[in-house]
């Protein structure tokens, strides 16, 4: 018999224990994710921020990094689309994102 209760419950549910921490760590990528994007859909596309010209576009998705020494490397330049585009576009991602932070409530 174990010392404590904490000990018998780490000694047969040790596998079960890093699985539940690798899932919840999961989650919080799309969780903080989350955060930013209505500060970006209101200041964005419905402000008008960025949009001041008509037909004027900006990047969806732009996959891009500042590295010290080297400057900004870009991995994907992205979508241009107009303002009524990325308001849709950006609304469906934080849907998207809502989705999936309570399929992980679910599951955890």
């Amino acid at each position: 018999m174990e010392p404590s209760l904490a000990r018998y419950i780490w000694t047969h549910t040790k596998k079960q224990q890093f699985w539940i921490l690798m899932i919840v760590v999961l989650s919080m990528i799309p969780y903080f994710m989350s955060f930013d994007l209505p500060k970006l859909i209101i200041n964005g596309p419905i402000q008008g921020s960025g949009f001041e010209q008509p037909g004027a576009t900006q990047p969806f998705m732009r996959l891009h990094y500042n590295l010290p020494f080297i400057g900004e490397v870009q991995f994907f330049s992205g979508f241009q689309l107009d303002r009524k585009a990325t308001l849709f576009a950006l609304s469906l991602v934080f849907l998207l994102l809502v989705v999936i932070n309570g399929l992980f409530k679910l599951y955890i």
